[in-house]
């Protein structure tokens, strides 16, 4: 499964990106370049606001898992190429 990350305009989440897969050697790790600012332009694309959030054994914030794999299906030919 990747990881995808994303931010309102790409920016931030290059920097996720990075640490991941750089420093951390994650493989997996893709960032959406159009971000929020290109999903929210799409009226045909699912949006929903308000998600609870909740605590991970990790310490990290992360969506229900249902909501994720939602989410991550409608990504599917939405995803531009990994950074350079």
């Amino acid at each position: 499964m990747d990881v995808i990350f994303y931010c309102n305009e790409g920016v931030h989440a290059v920097y996720n990106w990075f640490v991941v897969t750089k420093i951390l050697g994650l493989r997996n790790a893709r960032v959406y370049e159009g971000s929020m600012g290109e999903w929210a332009d799409d009226d045909l694309l699912p949006m929903v606001s308000g998600i609870g959030f909740y605590r991970t054994s990790g310490g990290i914030l992360a969506p229900p898992v249902k909501r994720s794999y939602r989410l991550s299906r409608s990504l599917s030919g939405k995803i531009g190429s990994s950074p350079p």
